[in-house]
């Protein structure tokens, strides 16, 4: 069967990320022995996606949809109203049967199967799922939902996974292009509990990791055929797998490859060792899902982590000279002005790193916050969150923590809010047309 796959990404915040879901779809599909075709709305625009498409005469298409809004309380967009555009749009041309998922689908399924108007939803991963559906569109199964019929629930993750990617050298060369990274998967799940996360509801809790030949074959195709020489390993977490991580690392210097990479990590279960020997592998930028320094906030987020584990990985990364960068997140369940002022100070004294701060919480459904949100009557039960709502604690004003933040005595150089991110645009963009690659934000730290 041919296969159209679309990535229905428009948000150019921070910077234009490339849909690796496309590739992995199209790998898993001519592995099948179909033929496959991609498009990207963002790349392409609508016309020439529905134009090329109608060209196709596919029997299946297939609409990965990545985030449902931009999680930003400021700006508060939704995508979903692009979304349908774009599907009506698909409609009009072609009888073929439309497929949507990817990882903000699977947050609201039915709510955005029901929006969007396709005939189909695929839950969670979606290699698998997507190859079944091309050789029988049809099929009922794991993974699979469709409107008025019942719903079994995803896929049970693997403990290993396949990954044979096949990336569209147009699309690839844009993103490289406009980023300067690529985003490449190592491992899917995560067994972690962070009170607002839905990573385990889009991956599961069990953490896959993908078979190690296949991750530095990826990455040898992507130096050697794109002149790709930075990418961003996309796993929830990285360092979830000591051995797996480490012998990555040994796999990569024993091929040789020259990849400069980064990668979220956690700040527990790592130490100057490890660090090491990923640095040695091309590791150049580690970012900590850190969201407070203040250690009974870590523990009402759920975070599994303390203070002086942050301190430390901090300290490992400064001493390697890694560079380093740590999401702040304010305003969460018992956050107060003293524990707030406590996690500025802590992180101002966090040697060479920059913070991305928030001052709230996305509330999405079946996570720990959406229980605490109704507990705290910020939300009412059923209420459509699709739409989305943010989490403020109740014991700390909004004008009060927005003071706390302003007085940080690392500001402007290290905190990267949305607003000065925005402002640092065109400075991006010109580092860019000079050869920058990664994520630059080590550039507030020269």
């Amino acid at each position: 069967m041919r296969v159209v796959l679309i990535s229905a990404n428009l948000e150019l915040r921070p910077s234009p990320v490339y849909p690796v879901a496309l590739g992995r779809l199209a790998g898993a599909l001519q592995a099948a022995g179909h033929e496959v075709c991609q498009a990207d709305r963002l790349v392409d625009g609508l016309d020439a996606v529905v134009a090329s498409a109608a060209a196709a005469q596919p029997g299946l298409m297939v609409v990965s949809l990545r985030n449902v809004d931009d999680t930003d309380e400021r700006r508060g967009s939704s995508y979903i109203a692009g979304y349908a555009e774009l599907i009506a749009a698909l409609r009009a041309v072609s009888a073929a049967p439309i497929v949507v998922g990817g990882a903000g689908f699977s947050l609201f399924p039915e709510r955005i199967l029901a929006a969007c108007g396709a005939d189909i939803g695929v839950v969670g991963p979606g290699e698998d799922t997507i190859c079944a559906l091309a050789a029988n569109p049809a099929a009922i199964g794991p993974g699979i939902m469709r409107l008025g019929q019942p719903y079994t629930g995803p896929l049970v993750t693997a403990a290993t996974w396949a990954m044979p990617s096949h990336h569209e050298p147009r699309l690839l060369r844009h993103y490289w292009q406009h980023s300067g990274m690529i985003g490449v998967q190592s491992k899917r799940g995560c067994p972690r509990r962070c009170s607002y996360c839905t990573y385990p509801q889009i991956d599961g809790r069990r953490a896959a990791s993908a078979q190690l030949d296949d991750v530095v074959d990826e990455l040898a195709r992507l130096e050697a055929d794109h002149g790709v020489r930075y990418v961003f390993f996309v796993d929830s977490v990285f360092n979830l797998n000591r051995s797996h991580e480490l012998a990555l690392a040994a796999a990569i210097r024993a091929r040789g490859l020259h990849i400069s990479w980064g990668a979220f990590f956690a700040p527990r279960g790592i130490d100057r060792a490890y660090l090491a020997a990923l640095q040695a592998a091309g590791l150049r930028h580690v970012e900590f899902g850190t969201d407070s320094v203040c250690d009974a906030i870590l523990q009402r987020l759920g975070k599994g982590f303390s203070v002086a584990d942050v301190q430390q990985a901090s300290a490992d990364c400064h001493a390697l000279g890694l560079a380093c960068a740590h999401y702040l997140v304010f305003g969460s369940p018992g956050e107060t002005a003293a524990t707030a002022t406590e996690s500025v100070q802590r992180a101002s004294e966090l040697p060479g790193s920059v913070f991305f701060p928030f001052s709230s919480l996305r509330i999405y459904p079946g996570t720990p916050l959406y229980d605490q949100a109704l507990a705290d009557r910020q939300i009412s039960a059923g209420q459509d969150l699709l739409q989305p709502h943010y989490y403020h604690s109740p014991a700390l004003p909004r004008d009060e923590l927005l003071a706390i933040l302003d007085a940080w005595p690392g500001r402007p150089q290290r905190w990267l809010d949305s607003r000065r991110t925005s402002s640092l645009g065109p400075l991006l963009a010109q580092l860019r047309k000079r050869g920058a690659v990664g994520p630059l934000w080590d550039y507030a730290l020269r």
